[in-house]
C-alpha cells in the first residue's frame, strides 16, 4: 500500500509498542531518588534540632521563668526542663493547673528561641554506636548523593536518547496500521519508513542504557544501612566535610591566634576553587585564604587536620587566576604522597623531579607547567634558575630546614628569593623551641626575624605569638574538628633506598612472596630503611603533639625491629606468645605510663583488646584480609576513644604493596557494592590466592626485569 508492505507495517506496530514501553518503564530508572542540598540541609537540621534538645533536657526549666509566669506547677507536672516545655503541645501546657493559654504561648515561645540558640551552638555528630534513625536518614542520603552523582551523565544522556526513540516512534506511527498509512502522505510516509530504519538499531541501544542504569540505581538505593554506616565508619572526613559546607558550624579557634581584624580581612578573600577535587572545610578554607592573603606564611596545623589538601587549594586557587608553575619540595618519604595527592584533589598535573629522571622531568615541567614535586637533596642539583618564573613554593615538613646553615635549607632559601609566594608545612609543634620557630620565620620574613629576636618578646609566650600572627598559623583538632571523635586515614607512601631495593630485587629473584611483603623491613638495616625512617617521623610527631601509638605488623621478625627502632620508647610488644594477663598488664602500663609505642602482631593485638588511650595506629605493610585492619583499628577507635583516631599505613611505591593496596581497595568496593558486610566478616578469606599471588611475583618480576632463579620458589 502505497508502497508500504504488510511486513513494514507489523515491523513498526512492533518498533513503537516496544518505544512506548520503554517509555512507561523509564521514569522509574531515570527519575532516581535525587537528593539537592537543600534536601541534605534539612536533614542536618533535623541532627541538629535533637542534639539541641538533648542539650536543653540539660538546663532546668527555671531559666524560663520571667514575666509572672509560674513553675512550681509545671515541676509537679513532670515539666522539670527546656526540653520538656520544648516537646509539649500548647493544649498540654495550658491545661497544668496555673499556667493557662497566655501563659503556655509564653513558655513556648522562650523555649523555641531557647531551641534555636542552642541550634547554634551545636555542630553534627553521627552515633554510630546507637544509629538513630535521623542519623541514619542523613548519611543514607549522603551516600546516595555522593553514589549516585557520577550517574547524572550517563542519566541525561539516556533522557536524550529516550526523546529521540519517542520522536521517531511518533513518526513510524504513521505506517502502523493500514487506515494510518491510508491517510498519510508521501513525505510522511518516507520519514516514517526512516524513523523505522533508526528504531531497528536505537532501540536495542536505549533497552540496553536503560538496564545497565536501573541495575546500577538499584544497587545504590537498596544498600543495607548497616553498609552505609561502615562506609561512615571509612569516610567520615568526607562526610562532615560535606555536612560542614552545606551547614558551617563556627569552629573553634578556626582562625588559630590570628588578630580577629587580619581574620575578617581573610574571611573576605575571595577563594577559587574551581580546579579543586575537594571539599575545604571551613577552617581549610581559612587556612587556604590566609595562606594567599599573607603571601609567605607557615601552616603549623596539627597532624591529620589536611594541610596538604590546603596547599593544594593555594594551588588551584593561583592556577585559575593564571599561574602555571608550582614547586613542592619535601623529604623523600612523602614524595609520592605529594605525587599522588596533587591529581587526587585537583586539575593539576604532578611531576616528580627525581631519581634518573629528574632533568627529563624537569625540562617538561619547564614546558608544560603544573607542579613540580622534589625533595630536599634534588633541590641542590636542579637548575631552577633556568625555569620559569615559579608563582608558588610549598615546602613540606619545613622543619627539615630549621637550621639555616645546612645545604637544604640555604637550596631552600635560595630558591625563596624569586618566589612572590610561600607556603612552609610541618605538623610539629614548634612553640617550645623558640630559636627554631624564629628561624623558619625568618626565612619568611626577615624583618620579623629581627623582632623577634628581642629577648623581652622570646621570654613572653603571648607576646610572641602575637607577633608571629601574621606569619604563622595552627589550629588543633581539638579546636576545629567539633563532630570528635572521627578516624582519619592516610597512606604514606615510600619510596625504596637503595638497600631497600637491593633487597627487594633478591626476592623477586628467589620469587618469596612472603619476604617481598616486607620489602623495607626483611634486610633488617634500620639506617637504610625507608619505611623504618617514614615509621620514626610519626611516632616523633605523635610524641610532640602527646598522643600514643599502635604499631601493626603481621611478621614476628618486623616487630622486632620495629622494637629495636623506638627502643625504650615502647612500652612493650604483644604477640601471640604473650599470655592474656599479661598482655592486659602491658596495655594497663602503656596508658598510665608515659611512653609512647605499643607494638603488636596483628593476628594478636589487633583482637580481644581495648586500647583507647592510642589515638595514632601505624600498619607496617598491608594486610591480606580487609577484616584484619578493621579488628586492629578497632582496638582504638572504639567506645570510650575522646581523640581523633589516625591511620597511617606504611606503603613502599613500586613494589607489591602496591597491588596488594590495589586489591584490598577493589574488594572493599565489590563487598560495599554488592554484599552485606555481616557476609564479608563470616567469610574472612585473604584478598589474595596463590592464582593471585603468582601474578602479582610474575608482573613485578617483568617490571624490574629481574631474572628469576632457577629454583626459584613461585
Amino acid at each position: 500500500m502505497f508502497g508500504v508492505s504488510s511486513e513494514m507495517r507489523r515491523e513498526a506496530r512492533e518498533l513503537v509498542a516496544r518505544a512506548r514501553s520503554c517509555e512507561q518503564m523509564a521514569p522509574s530508572m531515570l527519575e532516581c531518588p535525587t537528593y539537592t542540598d537543600a534536601n541534605l540541609l534539612d536533614d542536618i537540621n533535623g541532627v541538629l534540632g535533637e542534639q539541641a534538645t538533648k542539650a536543653l533536657a540539660r538546663i532546668d526549666v527555671e531559666a524560663l521563668a520571667g514575666g509572672g509566669v509560674r513553675l512550681g506547677e509545671l515541676r509537679q507536672e513532670g515539666f522539670t526542663t527546656i526540653a520538656d516545655v520544648y516537646l509539649a503541645s500548647p493544649k498540654l501546657l495550658a491545661e497544668v493547673t496555673g499556667v493557662g493559654d497566655v501563659s503556655a504561648e509564653t513558655l513556648l515561645r522562650r523555649a523555641r528561641a531557647a531551641h534555636d540558640e542552642a541550634m547554634l551552638g551545636c555542630a553534627v555528630h553521627l552515633d554510630a554506636e546507637t544509629r538513630p534513625q535521623e542519623h541514619t536518614a542523613l548519611i543514607r542520603n549522603l551516600y546516595w548523593q555522593h553514589r549516585l552523582q557520577p550517574l547524572e551523565g550517563p542519566i541525561e544522556e539516556a533522557r536524550e536518547y529516550l526523546q529521540k526513540v519517542s520522536m521517531e516512534a511518533e513518526e513510524a506511527s504513521h505506517i502502523s496500521g493500514m487506515w494510518k498509512t491510508l491517510f498519510s502522505g508521501r513525505e510522511q510516509r518516507e520519514r516514517a519508513m526512516a524513523a523505522v530504519a533508526a528504531l531497528r538499531s536505537d532501540l536495542p541501544v536505549l533497552s540496553q542504557r536503560l538496564d545497565q542504569l536501573s541495575a546500577k540505581v538499584l544497587a545504590i538505593i537498596s544498600t543495607p544501612a548497616d553498609t552505609i554506616w561502615d562506609d561512615f565508619a571509612r569516610r567520615a572526613a568526607e562526610y562532615y566535610a560535606r555536612i560542614s559546607a552545606l551547614a558551617p558550624v563556627a569552629e573553634r579557634r578556626r582562625a588559630g591566634n590570628t588578630p580577629e581584624a587580619l581574620a575578617q580581612v581573610v574571611d573576605g578573600y575571595p577563594l577559587d576553587t574551581s580546579l579543586l577535587r575537594a571539599t575545604l572545610r571551613p577552617y581549610q578554607v581559612f587556612g587556604t585564604q590566609f595562606a594567599l592573603l599573607q603571601e609567605r606564611t607557615l601552616l603549623a596545623d596539627e597532624m591529620g587536620l589536611g594541610k596538604t589538601v590546603e596547599a593544594i587549594a593555594v594551588l588551584t586557587h593561583r592556577a585559575a587566576h593564571g599561574a602555571t608553575h608550582f614547586l613542592v619540595v619535601c623529604p623523600l618519604s612523602v614524595l609520592v604522597n605529594w605525587e599522588r595527592e596533587v591529581p587526587r584533589h585537583s586539575a593539576l598535573l604532578a611531576m616528580e623531579v627525581y631519581g634518573d629522571d629528574r632533568d627529563l622531568e624537569f625540562h617538561r615541567w619547564c614546558r608544560e607547567g603544573g607542579v613540580a614535586v622534589t625533595t630536599y637533596e634534588t633541590l641542590q642539583r636542579v637548575p631552577w634558575d633556568e625555569a620559569p618564573p615559579i608563582d608558588c613554593l610549598i615546602v613540606d615538613e619545613a622543619h627539615y630546614v630549621k637550621n639555616p646553615d645546612t645545604k637544604r635549607a640555604k637550596a631552600v632559601a635560595r630558591i625563596m628569593e624569586g618566589v612572590p609566594r610561600v607556603l612552609f608545612l610541618t605538623g610539629t609543634p614548634l612553640e617550645n623551641r623558640v630559636g627554631e620557630m624564629t628561624a623558619l620565620l625568618g626565612m619568611l620574613d626577615g624583618d620579623l626575624a629581627r623582632r623577634l629576636m628581642n629577648e623581652r618578646l622570646m621570654r613572653n609566650p603571648v607576646a610572641y605569638r602575637r607577633e608571629i600572627s601574621s606569619r604563622y598559623l595552627r589550629r588543633t583538632r581539638e579546636d576545629v574538628l567539633t563532630e570528635l571523635p572521627e578516624k582519619i586515614e592516610k597512606t604514606d607512601w615510600c619510596v625504596m633506598t637503595d638497600v631497600d631495593r637491593d633487597d627487594y630485587l633478591a626476592s623477586l629473584k628467589a620469587g618469596r612472596f612472603t619476604d617481598l611483603r616486607r620489602v623495607g623491613w626483611h634486610h633488617g638495616d634500620l639506617t637504610a630503611s625507608s619505611k623504618a625512617a617514614r615509621l620514626r617521623e610519626l611516632v616523633d610527631e605523635a610524641k610532640a603533639d602527646g598522643r600514643k601509638v599502635l604499631v601493626y605488623t603481621f611478621f614476628l621478625h618486623t616487630l622486632a625491629l620495629v622494637k629495636e627502632l623506638l627502643g625504650d620508647e615502647c612500652a612493650g610488644v604483644i604477640n601471640g606468645s604473650v599470655p592474656a594477663r599479661e598482655r592486659q598488664q602491658i596495655i594497663d602500663d602503656f596508658a598510665q605510663g608515659d611512653r609512647t609505642v605499643l607494638a603488636c602482631q596483628v593476628t594478636s593485638g589487633g583482637q580481644g583488646l581495648n586500647i583507647q588511650a592510642a589515638s595514632v595506629v601505624i600498619f607496617c605493610e598491608p594486610q591480606l584480609k580487609p577484616s584484619a585492619e578493621e579488628q586492629a583499628i578497632s582496638r582504638a577507635y572504639r567506645m570510650g576513644q575522646v581523640r581523633t583516631v589516625m591511620v597511617h599505613r606504611l606503603l613502599m611505591a613500586n613494589t607489591v604493596d602496591e597491588r596488594i593496596d590495589e586489591l584490598l581497595r577493589s574488594k572493599t568496593v565489590v563487598f560495599d557494592e554488592y554484599a552485606d558486610r555481616s557476609e564479608v566478616a563470616e567469610q574472612e578469606r585473604e584478598i589474595v590466592d596463590l592464582r593471585q599471588v603468582r601474578e602479582i611475583v610474575a608482573s613485578e618480576v617483568a617490571k624490574h626485569g629481574v631474572e628469576r632463579d632457577a629454583d626459584a620458589v613461585l
